[in-house]
């Protein structure tokens, strides 16, 4: 019995890596919002026709997650002839301001994606470094409720928040940012002043 079991598994396994029957004739892809699915199968470039045993997930899924906006891709076969790629796209943390067009970028400062739609993110004006961008979204993340117009960096030290009412808070670098914007919120509501600087937030200045 287990020698014609064994055989038994042997044909499948032949069937199921050589038989047409079992080729790749379709590709799914879920997950993508800010991709569009034909640029995701594109990319993907699976190997249509192929048996499907021999299709390699890995190298699909290494292909698709190569994709600027794509944080990850995770890829799986499905008898008879379907693979499926799960897209996990990054999330936008604000809007950076280029030419020709707005560009995404996530809480790592990684720019992925050109902002067809800004609603609800904050535009920032800064230089393009990773560094810099990655301390306007610490500094965004912070802000609670707080309404923020615009941000405005020359270098990752010199992160500048523009609220209503003309008024600012120079917040200076990502770090120390949770308690660069307590005092920030405490000045805000305590006082009329239209220029904060929680810079050194132990010994903050108004005017």
């Amino acid at each position: 019995m287990i020698g014609v079991g064994f055989v038994v598994l042997l044909l499948l396994i032949g069937v199921m890596g050589f038989s047409p029957l079992f080729a790749l004739r379709e590709v799914r892809v879920e997950g993508a919002g800010i991709l569009a699915v034909e640029q995701v199968v594109d990319v993907a470039d699976a190997p249509m026709g192929r048996p499907l045993a021999q299709v390699s997930e890995r190298e699909i899924a290494e292909r698709v997650a190569a994709l600027p906006p794509v944080a990850e891709a995770h890829v799986s076969r499905g008898l008879p002839d379907v693979v499926t790629i799960q897209v996990v796209e990054r999330e936008p943390a604000f809007v950076l301001d280029t030419h020709p067009a707005p560009t995404l970028v996530d809480a790592e400062g990684f720019t992925f994606a050109e902002a067809r739609e800004t609603a609800g993110l904050v535009t920032a004006t800064a230089p393009a470094d990773p560094e810099t961008l990655r301390g306007i979204a610490a500094v965004l993340r912070e802000t609670g409720d707080l309404r923020v117009d615009r941000v405005e960096a020359h270098s990752p030290d010199s992160i500048t928040l523009f609220l209503p009412e003309d008024r600012r808070v120079v917040v200076g670098s990502g770090e120390d940012v949770a308690l660069k914007m307590k005092v920030a919120r405490a000045l805000l509501g305590a006082t009329e002043a239209r220029f904060i600087d929680v810079t050194a937030p132990e010994n903050p200045s108004t005017r």
